[in-house]
């Protein structure tokens, strides 16, 4: 996505991106529906019989103080914390781009969907408004609740002139930066607000793990840089792969403030940078 958003600002080109929440997505989908999709989708057989019994084989009861009601069979939800929820989620959402423009951008992870569109702006913008109106009948049709409140567009492009849109009448908010699958994406593209988070949260965890841990072994030091803190700088860095030198260094000294603090409580005083990097 973030590719066809760069070559769209190569062609000066602006980008109108609307992040879509849907209401209590897992525990609105209708059970009887979903079963249909997943028999439209050419599941059927054993495999749709233990579905079936996995999605309507479920009931639920609701304890106040030392009292259970009766038990009530569930009729609509995906259960959430397994491994087919998120599979059937997506078997159930998956014929909402039939239901829009076929112009349209659109990416769908789970209950996480957005819609976008390049224009220089012209009436290109017009296919995002229609889509949210086809998407609000395929919603309602579906039994599913548009989360207006919890929606937001991002507007990319130096000259955006940042066209108004609406979801049942209600204006979306507009965002400087939206998380995106774990990764916060600005209007810029800078990924520096991403950048700001990850350095704080990782000065944070070495702050604690240097708070709790006791031991003069380098190679233990090591090792729980590599598990904890490392990950934390590298998660989705091919997206967010920074591009100013200042950001570059700022997550480098990161790694210099933690091999200092840990060769120095292994016993190793005044090492240089270049050669505490050997050891990693």
């Amino acid at each position: 996505m973030l590719n066809d958003f760069y070559k769209s600002l190569e062609k000066r080109e602006n980008i109108d991106i609307i992040y879509i929440d849907f209401a209590k997505a897992f525990d609105s989908v209708p059970i009887e529906l979903l079963c249909l999709k997943i028999k439209a989708c050419g599941i059927n057989g054993k495999l749709y019989d233990f579905i079936e019994n996995f999605l309507t084989k479920r009931s639920f009861k609701v304890k106040i103080e030392k009292e259970f009601s009766e038990s009530v069979q569930t009729k609509s939800g995906v259960p959430q914390g397994s491994v087919l929820g998120p599979l059937l989620f997506l078997i159930f959402i998956n014929d909402l781009p039939n239901y829009l423009p076929h112009d349209l951008k659109i990416k769908i992870y789970a209950d996480d969907v957005k819609l976008y569109t390049y224009h220089q702006n012209d009436n290109r913008r017009e296919i995002l408004k229609e889509s949210l109106i086809l998407l609000n009948k395929w919603a309602k049709i579906n039994g599913l609740e548009i989360a207006e409140n919890k929606c937001s567009v991002l507007y990319i492009g130096k000259n955006n002139t940042q066209e108004k849109y609406h979801i049942s009448g209600n204006l979306i908010p507009k965002l400087q930066t939206v998380r995106d699958l774990g990764i916060l994406i600005d209007s810029k593209l800078s990924f520096s607000d991403h950048i700001n988070v990850i350095i704080k949260r990782a000065y944070f965890s070495i702050y604690r793990l240097f708070k709790v841990i006791r031991t003069r072994k380098l190679e233990q030091y090591i090792n729980i840089y590599k598990t904890y803190i490392r990950p934390q700088l590298e998660y989705a860095s091919e997206v967010w792969n920074p591009m100013k030198k200042d950001n570059c260094e700022r997550i480098e000294k990161i790694q210099k403030y933690f091999t200092r603090i840990a060769f120095k409580k292994s016993g190793f005083i005044k090492i240089k940078y270049e050669e505490r990097l050997k050891n990693m």
